[in-house]
């Protein structure tokens, strides 16, 4: 059984940004005082854009199919086998200046409280998933991977030090953090506002420890990213 409803999130629609209504599903399972459990799903619908081609593009990077691999119909289906889904939602932390940067929450009840985040920025003059290279000059992407991995190395020195006299805490992060290094590929990972870029960067670390994870978010200004930034690109009007 499944009940939608629908809520305006936006009004507005301008050249720049999408319209986005959020549609909520929820499903249930059980009968009440009994084995009844129920999930909610909030879904993002985009419209607001005219050129059709750019709106599937933009809607197909942003189906949970591309997000959490499974689409709403396998979802419901696998909430008739287990338990474990509470609630997928999203934010929006931006949708201005043809960009729309939205992270995804998918969050449940196992052997423990989990949830899983996923981040996507996406391009809204041709509906494609933002990329480093697309607002970052070439010559200047080695340099910038540099300069976000110096920002990481500072935390995890603060991190080691924060806990410094727990020899099981310092121990098991040296273990996790041997192979975190932020390399360009990494870079692809950016959520963006009107004050700056933040890199975003996830150790996974398992459960058990997970109050241990270094944040894995570097926030740079959009002025100490000048000389980066393609004047062209989207990151443009920041720094014209």
């Amino acid at each position: 059984d499944a009940s939608a409803g629908r809520r305006i999130q936006s009004t507005t629609a301008q050249n720049d940004k999408v319209v986005i209504r959020q549609r909520t599903v929820v499903l249930r399972h059980g009968e009440k005082g009994r084995d009844y459990r129920e999930a909610t799903i909030k879904i993002p619908d985009i419209t607001g854009v005219s050129d059709q081609d750019v709106l599937h593009k933009i809607q197909s990077n942003l189906d949970l199919k591309n997000v959490f691999g499974d689409s709403l119909e396998e979802i419901r289906s696998q909430f008739e086998e287990s338990s474990w889904l509470e609630e997928i939602t999203y934010e929006v932390n931006y949708n201005a200046n043809f960009i729309l940067d939205i992270t995804f929450f998918e969050s449940g009840v196992g052997a423990y409280p989990d949830t899983l985040i996923e981040h996507r920025i996406i391009n809204l003059k041709t509906g494609a998933l933002l990329k480093a290279a697309d607002v970052f000059n070439s010559s200047s992407l080695d340099a910038l991977v540099k300069l976000v991995d110096g920002a990481m190395r500072a935390e995890l020195r603060e991190g080691i030090k924060e806990f410094g006299r727990d020899e099981f805490a310092v121990e098991r992060l040296g273990q996790e953090l041997r192979g975190a290094k932020f390399s360009m590929e990494n870079l692809d990972n950016f959520s963006v506002n009107n004050t700056g870029v933040t890199f975003l960067y996830d150790f996974g670390f398992p459960h058990a420890i997970k109050a241990f994870e270094p944040s894995g978010r570097y926030f740079f200004s959009h002025e100490r990213l000048k000389r980066y930034i393609k004047r062209d690109g989207l990151l443009g009007v920041f720094v014209r």
